[in-house]
Order: C-alpha cells, then sequence, then structure tokens
C-alpha cells in the first residue's frame, strides 16, 4: 500500500511539471526560441545526411600519377579520378556544380573524359566526347558533342543521354538545360541552319544563323550572322526574326538567366533587356562589368566569346573601358557615374564591396561600400585582392612583396616566388630561393612554416584554395588543400 502511495505523489509532482512547462512554452517568446532551435537541428541533421551542399569546388592534376583531384571546402572527395585535367572547368553559376574534362592516353590512343561534381559526388559522364562541352547555368545538365560529330544532351542528376542530332556546329544550352539550340550545315556543307530542340523534338528556326542563347523553353533564341555583324532574336517556331542590333565585335555577355545582356555597336555600350529594351551605357564600345577574378564565365559560344555571368543583374555594377582607362558605377537606371578616367587595372572582391585601382601614377586606390575613392598605397605594380577584399598584396618600387588590409601593410617578404590570400583570409608565400617551403602569415604578420618538402603550388581564384603537393615520410607524393 505505502508504494501505491508514494506512486501517487509522484505522479501529482509529474503532473505539476508538465503543467509549468506546458504553461512556459505557451508564451510568445518562448515559442520563438524553440522553433529557431528546431530550424538550426534540422539544419545540422541535413548537413549531417548530405553534407555541405553549398562549398567551393577545387579541381587540380597530379601530373605524375596522371590523375585529378577534387575536393569541397578544402575536403578531398577524390584523388583518383582518372586522366589529366584538360582546360579549365566549369562552373555553374551558383558555384555548386563543376563539369570538367580529362586527357587520358592508353599505348598509341588518347582520349577525353567529362566529369561532373555535383552534391558531393564525382560523376563519370562518359569518354565519348570530342574536346569541348558547355553545362547550363542551373548546373542541371551537359551539352556536348561526341568523337563522332553527334550532339547529345545530358541530364547531370538522372546521368541520361539524349541525342539530339547526327552533326552541329555551334551549340548552346537553355539556363535550365532542358532547351538547346544549334546550327548545322547541310550534307554538302554550304548551307547553315538554325534548329531549336525543345521538349524531345528538333525544328529548324533559321538560316545563315549562329546561336549564341536561348531563354528556358525557346522563348527567345538568341542568334547572330555568320559574319557577326548583326544581333538577332528569333521565336522558337522561327516566324519571327527580329533585328536587335548592329554590333561591332562578337564579346557578348549574358546574365544568368539570359533576361539581360551587353553588346558593343559603332555607337557604344549597351545593356539590352529580354531581346528588346536597349540602353546606351557607354558612348564607346568594349565596356565591360568588373567580377572577382575567380567568377569564372560560362562560354557559350567559344569562337566568339560569347559569355554567361554569374550574376542576375547586370546594373548597380563597376564597369571598366580599358582603351579609354575609364571606371564607372552604373546604377539600377543604368546612369553612368564615372569614377576615374586614369585607370590601369582594377580588381573587385566577390561580392562587389570591395574596389581597387591603379592609375599611371602607379597609386592604389580604394572603394569600399560605393563611397569615395581614397589613395592607400603609392608607387606599387601586380597587385591582387583577396575574395572578400579585406586583404591585398603587391610590389612596391624596391621589389618588395606587401600584404596590407586597408592603408597598413603588416608584412613584407623579398624574393616571393608565390603568393596567395586564401578565401579564409590565411596568406601564404614561398621565397624564390627556397621554393620548397611554404609559409603561412596571420593579419598580424605572425609567420609560420607550414611545408619544407612543396613540390608544386597553386591557388584557385574559383574555390579561393591553395592547392600543394609534397613529400611525405615514405617519400610519397599528398596533396594538401589550404582554405
Amino acid at each position: 500500500m505505502e508504494k501505491v502511495k508514494n506512486s501517487g505523489k509522484k505522479t501529482n509532482k509529474t503532473n505539476a511539471v508538465r503543467k509549468y512547462i506546458s504553461e512556459i512554452i505557451k508564451k510568445p517568446a518562448v515559442k520563438i526560441i524553440l522553433a529557431v532551435i528546431c530550424v538550426l537541428l534540422l539544419i545540422a541533421l541535413k548537413g549531417l545526411i548530405t553534407g555541405t551542399q553549398d562549398g567551393k569546388i577545387t579541381v587540380v592534376s597530379d601530373s605524375q600519377k596522371k590523375c585529378t583531384y577534387v575536393s569541397r571546402d578544402g575536403r578531398i572527395i577524390s584523388d583518383n579520378t582518372p586522366g589529366e585535367l584538360s582546360g579549365e572547368p566549369v562552373y555553374s553559376s551558383d558555384g555548386k556544380t563543376a563539369v570538367f574534362l580529362t586527357y587520358s592516353q592508353d599505348g598509341s590512343s588518347s582520349f577525353y573524359t567529362l566529369f561532373a561534381v555535383k552534391n558531393n559526388k564525382v560523376i563519370r559522364i562518359t569518354n565519348n566526347v570530342s574536346s569541348s562541352f558547355k553545362i547550363s547555368s542551373d548546373g542541371s545538365s551537359v551539352i556536348f558533342k561526341d568523337r563522332e560529330g553527334a550532339l547529345k544532351l545530358n541530364s547531370i542528376s538522372s546521368q541520361s543521354d539524349n541525342t539530339i542530332y547526327a552533326s552541329a556546329d555551334e551549340y548552346c544550352v537553355s539556363p535550365d538545360g532542358k532547351t538547346a539550340v544549334f546550327s548545322a550545315y547541310d550534307e554538302a556543307g554550304l548551307s547553315l541552319s538554325l534548329y531549336c530542340y525543345r521538349k524531345g523534338s528538333v525544328s529548324e528556326i533559321g538560316t545563315g544563323l549562329v546561336p549564341i542563347g536561348v531563354k528556358n523553353n525557346a522563348e527567345t533564341v538568341y542568334a547572330c550572322d555568320t559574319d557577326f555583324k548583326t544581333l538577332y532574336s528569333v521565336s522558337s517556331d522561327g516566324k519571327e526574326k527580329n533585328k536587335i542590333s548592329d554590333i561591332s565585335d562578337a564579346n557578348i555577355c549574358f546574365n544568368s538567366d539570359l533576361t539581360q545582356m551587353i553588346f558593343s555597336s559603332d555607337s557604344g555600350t549597351y545593356i539590352c533587356f529580354s531581346g528588346s529594351v536597349r540602353k546606351l551605357i557607354y558612348p564607346f564600345t568594349d565596356a565591360s562589368p568588373v567580377f572577382y577574378d575567380g567568377c569564372s564565365p560560362i562560354i557559350t559560344n567559344e569562337k566568339h566569346g560569347v559569355k554567361i555571368y554569374p550574376t542576375d543583374d547586370f546594373t548597380d555594377m563597376y564597369y571598366y573601358l580599358a582603351e579609354e582607362k575609364i571606371l564607372s558605377y552604373i546604377d539600377s537606371n543604368c546612369a553612368r557615374n564615372d569614377i576615374s578616367d586614369d585607370v590601369s587595372n582594377v580588381k573587385v572582391s566577390y561580392d562587389l564591396k570591395y574596389v581597387y585601382f591603379t592609375n599611371s601614377s602607379k597609386s592604389l586606390y580604394m572603394i569600399k561600400n560605393k563611397k569615395e575613392p581614397i589613395c592607400i598605397k603609392n608607387g606599387i605594380s601586380d597587385f591582387e585582392v583577396s575574395a572578400n577584399g579585406k586583404f591585398y598584396s603587391f610590389t612596391n618600387s624596391s621589389g618588395v612583396t606587401e600584404f596590407a588590409k586597408g592603408e597598413k601593410t603588416f608584412f613584407t617578404a623579398e624574393n616571393v616566388k608565390f603568393k596567395a590570400i586564401t578565401d579564409g583570409g590565411k596568406i601564404l608565400y614561398t621565397p624564390s630561393e627556397k621554393q620548397n617551403q611554404l609559409f603561412e602569415i596571420s593579419n598580424t604578420g605572425k609567420t609560420k612554416q607550414i611545408s619544407d618538402s612543396v613540390s608544386s603550388i597553386l591557388f584557385d581564384k574559383i574555390s579561393g584554395c591553395a592547392v600543394y603537393f609534397e613529400s611525405n615520410d615514405k617519400n610519397e607524393t599528398v596533396v594538401e588543400i589550404i582554405t
């Protein structure tokens, strides 16, 4: 009987505790806190299950082992991808997907293999590929010609191929990877036609035109004449062909979803919205938007230099006109504000919050958060800027390398062979007389030696990582990555 009595007391206490907790949970502030905790737990759980999806990808080859290493966020996810890297990897606009070619030799034969990096996996697409390819800006698909010249569209996630056409000349793919446009000659090789692949079928939509871009579902197809003197928009059925402009060169830039483009005509540089509305931003030709050195564009036309840049909007940006040495800012209304007409070199941070430029007198200026430029150094050359824009390095008039933040230099080094500032703010260099040694500098100037057996080293501006090869105790070559 005593046990039953004590059990009743415990039950009463438990109910009281539950009631107390219930009253606390009902309070608005507590509800918000609990909701935030739940969200954070879900994010953490997702990270444990799937791994980091936003990490930057690095692809580098080992020439001795004839293989390629792939890493994400400094962690190697493949150390035995066969073949050496051929050309540069191509990245989706968000940087989460990369596609690359490797080159291999097997006896007297050689071949390329096409790989993709997606969701922390290295996917082998095919080794029946020519030496070129293009990816959709969202990273879902890759389009390429096989060794026989057939045009194929591959869905990276499902690893499935669709043969679009038996032979193709130039080609490109829509941002969502579902639509393609391409040009092909007739059997006699005399007549060039423009074709559109949409929803599993191919239709001819024009003649004498070279494709340079296509919106999703072929809402608009962009093409040029074979001389690249005139820019057109073409409807998906080919019934409408509208002249956008005469152009002075083939350096055409698209934004990531192909709703905006920049081109030059004889009267200046224009922004074009949705293939029809044009606005003059420069009375000169060849003005280009300034991106961080690591923002590698997607090439949509190899022969003529048409590119897709990883941005949604070409306004609210800095532009540089190298021939006139003019640096300007284009606001959201396409109005131009000239910053300087004596600019010899310009570099920006990844988020465009920092802008650095030099003038003819070798003075270095910095713009932070769109404020007025300030001179931070004099008598400099060949400067480099970190991805976040907070750090920079340069060679001074005495030939000495300086590492700096703002107007303050915190480390100097003579006879530097290699130098880099990683995305994580780590500053690295190797001395010319001891190229097998690698040093790391903190932003306070403290130095430590990382390795004394470096065989080769490079800095990948896309990922902001330094990659080096060194020999271990067993005289084996290993790869190390610094983020």
